[in-house]
């Protein structure tokens, strides 16, 4: 045994990163294969341009026109919620999360797993597979063409939104709206933690942070808003802190960023209807501009708010995989396959588009996990691509089918 692994399954991962011993549809065993995929997806995409009724931003060019501020706002229209977009149309954020060029796992200590590996794509932190895919797809010119090709997908597969833990060269680039991710390392911040007993030293902290997106982010058009912290956990009374929490948060955002949306920290709804205690749910409303939830169930629709409070809601994450294209782990839901995976897909988006405080969903994410994991182990197969850069085509048509309709959806429903 060698940690864990039968030496005669040694190597298990190929030299594109995938599971050697097991084949499924549309695994690539060749450089061929992947100038072949890439063929077939130029063709998809010029077939797809996208929704004909959307405005450059994403909104809804077709619908009715409100007051342009040349930022995004929240609005309720005809009983209910929306954002608008800088242009004075109704939108709807739909869009992945985690986007960027590439996708590392750990090496050291482990490299009998691996069947190759090129010093080109290997560092520290380990070694990037779709990094390298993408250098072997698009040769030296990789990351602009990489990036080019994430806005011009989103808009195909009837997504408006770069959602929250992207890179900044995809959103920087400003050709898709975008969510930015707020952390800051203050003193005493652990991860899942609630550690803000000094407020002093957090407020400074957070203000240190988001001074580094003046010049950048901050009154950008095409920035959405910012998301402070992620999942945090909550002790039992805590509405005072909370309280306070979400205000300091809310005062150094608009002290940096007076016309950015401020959208909380993305509080854990998996298993309550108010995504945690009920008393930070009301502390995130009174100071949110949209209160976020990260919602790991298969419909959104029993996603509810305490009794009298009536704000804009997003959903940060949603997702589910299955174990049919080599991955070892499906994700926090799971699905029997990919056709399973699409049909979910469209009906958990289309009841998200029927609540009437729902803003957006974000699905978590752009790329399909390592199947040896990335930083902390985990290793799902919740991509809307897989390690090689080819899209879930069952899942895409998924996307289309109800994002080209969206407005449609929201509007009558």
């Amino acid at each position: 045994m060698t940690l864990g692994v039968r030496r005669e399954l040694l190597p298990f991962v190929d030299r594109y990163g995938q599971y050697r011993h097991a084949e499924w549809p549309g695994k690539t065993h060749s450089d061929e294969d992947l100038a072949a995929q890439k063929a077939r997806e130029d063709q998809d995409l010029d077939e797809h341009a996208g929704p004909g009724d959307w405005d450059r931003y994403g909104g809804w060019a077709g619908g009715p026109k409100l007051k342009a501020t040349g930022h995004f706002r929240v609005a309720k229209h005809e009983g209910k919620w929306w954002l608008v977009d800088p242009e004075g149309r109704l939108f709807w954020s739909h869009g992945p999360d985690c986007i960027g060029l590439g996708q590392e796992t750990k090496v050291e200590g482990r490299e009998q797993y691996f069947e190759s590996l090129d010093d080109r794509f290997r560092d520290a932190a380990g070694y990037d597979f779709g990094g390298q895919n993408l250098a072997c797809k698009h040769g030296a010119s990789w990351q602009e063409v990489a990036v080019e090709r994430a806005h011009r997908r989103l808009r195909s597969w009837g997504m408006n939104t770069v959602a929250n833990w992207s890179e900044e060269r995809v959103y920087l680039a400003r050709r898709t709206p975008y969510f930015v991710a707020i952390h800051y390392g203050g003193p005493g911040v652990e991860l899942g933690e609630f550690p803000y007993r000094d407020l002093k030293a957090f407020r400074q902290a957070l203000r240190e942070r988001l001074e580094q997106e003046k010049g950048k982010t901050a009154e950008d058009p095409w920035c959405i808003g910012y998301f402070v912290d992620n999942e945090l956990t909550w002790p039992k009374g805590c509405a005072d802190f909370a309280d306070d929490y979400y205000r300091i948060c809310r005062e150094e955002v608009k002290r940096v960023a007076p016309d950015t949306l401020y959208l909380g920290s993305r509080l854990h709804a998996a298993m309550s209807p108010f995504g945690g205690p009920e008393e930070v749910v009301r502390a995130a409303a009174k100071h949110c501009d949209v209160v976020s939830f990260n919602r790991y169930r298969f419909s959104p629709s029993d996603m509810t708010l305490p009794e009298g409070v009536d704000k804009p809601t997003i959903i940060g994450e949603f997702h589910w995989g299955a174990l049919d294209r080599g991955l070892l782990h499906p994700g926090l839901r799971s699905v029997a396959n990919q056709r399973q995976r699409a049909a979910t897909y469209q009906h958990y988006l289309r009841q998200a588009l029927l609540h009437p405080n729902l803003v957006g969903a974000h699905w978590f994410q752009y790329w399909d996990q390592m199947v040896t994991g990335r930083f902390d182990g985990e290793n799902y197969q919740v991509g809307l691509i897989d390690i090689c850069d080819t899209p879930h085509w069952e899942t895409i048509a998924a996307c289309r089918a109800v994002g080209y309709e969206m407005y449609r959806i929201r509007s009558q429903g």
